[in-house]
């Protein structure tokens, strides 16, 4: 049996640098962060597997995909290089999942695009080369396959 699995990443770059920072009018001088700013996320725990059936996914017989969309285009690609495990209750439904992604594997449909995605102004391969994640709250939703809810630890951060 073929498995497939799609990862829908949102992101986005903008093509104009932000303005730099003039030195001593601003709140970081006092040590806080600049008004407006986001609060720094607080890190998460990756989910432990839970019990059950544990399988091995065969990756030469599944995939690890995404699709990039903006308004103008859209964008398909992955990872070729993963592994992961899934927990399987006794009625062989999916209770919880964990991989591990090679962000060195990232492909897509624009050899520009997947240069793009490695660099340090991305997925900053060279210094993240892995990501992780981890679901143990997967459910069934009529007319979707599952809701998955999970922690993916990626790029330095460890997020819901």
């Amino acid at each position: 049996m073929r498995s497939i699995l799609w990862l829908s990443l949102v992101v986005g770059c903008g093509s104009e640098a932000p303005e730099a920072p003039q030195p001593g009018n601003g709140p970081e001088q006092a040590g806080q962060a600049p008004a407006g700013a986001p609060a720094a996320p607080a890190s998460v725990a990756l989910p432990a597997l839970p019990e059950g059936q544990v399988v091995e996914v065969d990756a030469a017989n599944s995939s690890f995909g995404w699709v990039g969309a903006k308004i103008t285009k859209q964008h398909i690609g992955g990872f070729k290089g993963y592994q992961g495990r899934v927990a399987l209750g006794a009625d062989n439904s999916v209770l919880g999942t964990e991989f591990e992604i090679d962000m060195s594997t990232t492909f897509s449909d624009s050899e520009k695009l997947t240069k793009h995605l490695m660099d340090p102004d991305f997925f900053d391969v060279e210094k993240f080369a892995k990501a992780r994640f981890a679901s143990a709250d997967i459910k069934a939703v009529e007319g979707q396959p599952h809701q998955v809810k999970g922690v993916l630890d990626f790029h330095g951060n460890t997020r819901n």
